[in-house]
């Protein structure tokens, strides 16, 4: 169980309240925008929509659109998708509760998710800058790209790094406590046989 007497305030922990706001922020775009993929296009509201079209309209995101049109030229991401709604999705409602409680055992999940969600984000940024796909977009296309991918690109590195270094410090106070108990219940031990010894 998680130690609630180490408890710390959210407004003590300024990269835990960026991390809640980044998956906060994720969660409403997977659910509003990404899902869209999915669904019957009579099912997603018209405002909805029409965020997806201008999205479209100022990047020209060949890897969204081929999504939706259901191409299997990127089906890479189309998996990638499924991942997010399937995986994802819940790490995001997960990462919010645990960091809000500052419950340190939802670390290594947000180790996993850091890990794919970089790698995806690599592939798309490569799709977009080194693939084919480049010869489809124009400069105010990779401009817009950029601006949409920005927080995306930069934040699962940052998380990665953060947790992972988290994980390395409980481990090593772990060791550390293990070690002197281990200590502390030998030297009653050693004094016994020193007394053996002396009879």
């Amino acid at each position: 169980m998680a130690d609630k007497t180490a408890r710390r305030p959210l407004t003590s922990r300024p990269l835990d309240f960026f991390y809640v706001l980044f998956f906060a922020v994720h969660l409403v775009a997977s659910c509003l925008i990404d899902s869209q993929v999915f669904l019957p296009a009579h099912f997603v509201p018209a405002p909805l929509s029409a965020v997806l079209d201008t999205f479209l309209r100022d990047t020209n995101d060949p890897l969204m659109r081929s999504a939706l049109e259901g191409r299997r030229d990127n089906a890479w991401f189309l998996a990638a998708l499924v991942g997010e709604m399937a995986i994802q999705l819940p790490i995001f409602a997960l990462g919010i509760v645990a960091l809000l409680k500052d419950d340190k055992r939802i670390y290594p999940v947000l180790i996993l998710y850091a890990s794919v969600a970089g790698i995806t984000t690599a592939q798309v940024l490569a799709t977009y800058f080194v693939g084919d796909e480049r010869f489809l977009l124009t400069s105010h296309n990779i401009v817009a790209l950029l601006q949409a991918h920005a927080l995306w690109a930069i934040t699962p590195p940052i998380l990665l790094v953060d947790m992972t270094a988290r994980c390395v410090g409980i481990i090593g106070e772990a060791t550390r406590l293990a070690s002197e108990q281990q200590q502390q219940q030998q030297q009653p031990r050693q004094h016994k046989a020193k007394d053996r010894k002396k009879q």
